[in-house]
């Protein structure tokens, strides 16, 4: 991965001989989608990569004309010694969809909302049940002007608290209740309208007018991405939520009002929700991304 993919979301304290910490001066690796970059400011240090037997596969001394190579996610290395005069500085980086998981410890960007962004222009998006914000703020990161919607007064606060801390301005919170479709109050034209895992916990009678609403809601061109939990044979859903797609609906419906559908599976996933045997309940989801006609 290049050097312009990745995004600093942590940024350690300058370390000084005695302040380095212990853990770095032994054995020890990055997390998972983590990358680590130790800058020198003054002095030298002796540094060894290792392979996950502890066995030394590279060790060389750097200083501030010889910077440190960027270590990569699990890689296990460690300081070997350092010089009386060592000042150093460490960042901690990840791939720009990971930024608010890492940086504040979210749940992650919902994959296909990473997709899905890859190829939808920036402008105006409304995230309908957008929760602690995953999503939205990722968009508002990548320059879309984002109203946020959800039911819950304590995760739209949450979410008000880290747009002000990152200084994004253009993001737009509303208590609402989706169960009372006829009182939304949208104010499109959006470009993108993304609502993932979410109507399945609304009644089965306002989904329809809900999606009609998005529908209408969106400009020409624009785009809506939905993602809900399904019931299917093979994959019967063991969760009672009010509202469940059946196979082929909502591709249906898009298709039925002239939407050209980019993307349709209705691929089996995991909820965060566990069973009573702590594994995460799996079951088929709705997954559809189309387009508005010009």
């Amino acid at each position: 991965m290049s050097q312009e993919e990745l995004v600093v979301y942590k940024r350690m304290p300058v370390w000084q001989h005695d302040t380095v910490p212990g853990g770095f001066l032994k054995r020890h690796n990055t997390k998972e989608g983590t990358w680590a970059q130790l800058k020198i400011l003054r002095g030298s240090l002796q540094f060894a990569l290792m392979d996950e037997h502890g066995n030394v596969t590279a060790e060389a001394t750097y200083d501030t004309e010889h910077q440190p190579p960027r270590i990569e996610p699990q890689a296990w290395h460690q300081i070997v010694s350092m010089s009386p005069d060592i000042q150093c500085q460490l960042d901690f980086l990840c791939r720009p969809a990971d930024y608010f998981t890492k940086k504040y410890d979210m749940t992650a960007t919902h994959s296909e909302v990473v997709e899905a962004a890859e190829q939808v222009p920036v402008g105006r998006a409304l995230d309908i049940g957008c929760g602690g914000g995953r999503n939205a703020l990722f968009l508002a990161r990548r320059g879309f002007a984002v109203d946020a919607w959800d039911w819950n007064g304590g995760s739209l606060a949450n979410l008000q608290h880290i747009a002000d801390a990152e200084g994004l301005k253009d993001i737009r919170l509303a208590e609402v209740d989706l169960n009372q479709v006829e009182s939304l109050e949208f104010d499109g034209p959006y470009q993108f309208i993304l609502s993932t895992v979410v109507l399945m916990f609304l009644h089965p009678a306002v989904i329809a007018p809900l999606m009609t609403r998005m529908q209408q809601e969106t400009a020409p061109g624009g785009y809506n991405l939905i993602v809900s939990a399904m019931d299917s044979d093979d994959y019967p859903c063991r969760v009672p939520f009010p509202f469940r797609f059946q196979s082929g609906g909502l591709k249906a419906f898009y298709a039925d009002a002239g939407w050209e559908v980019l993307k349709y599976n209705e691929n089996p996933g995991k909820l965060h929700r566990t069973d009573e045997n702590g594994n995460r309940i799996e079951m088929r989801f709705a997954t559809l991304l189309a387009r508005k006609p010009d």
